[in-house]
């Protein structure tokens, strides 16, 4: 297994932990090379808004990524293919 195969794995880990403190009430946060955990709060219409166009300004810059433009964002995954 190569260093990048481990990496992507390591990435996939990760992924699944986070999802894990979702179900358990809790949300990771990641700032200024500090994380953190903190309950989840509940969403008003302007945070869904919000997070809406934060995830599709990061779809974009994900997009214009030379290293990424071999891939494609599946929406329904939420998840880069």
């Amino acid at each position: 297994m190569s260093k990048a195969e481990k990496a992507f794995e390591i990435q996939e880990s990760i992924g699944r932990k986070i999802n894990e403190l979702e179900k358990l009430g809790f949300e990771f946060m990641w700032h200024n090379r500090i994380s953190s955990i903190r309950r989840l709060r509940k969403q008003t219409e302007d945070d869904k808004t919000a997070e809406y166009d934060a995830q599709a300004e990061k779809n974009e810059d994900h997009a214009r990524d030379s290293m990424t433009n071999d891939l494609v964002y599946n929406e329904h995954d939420n998840e880069w293919v």
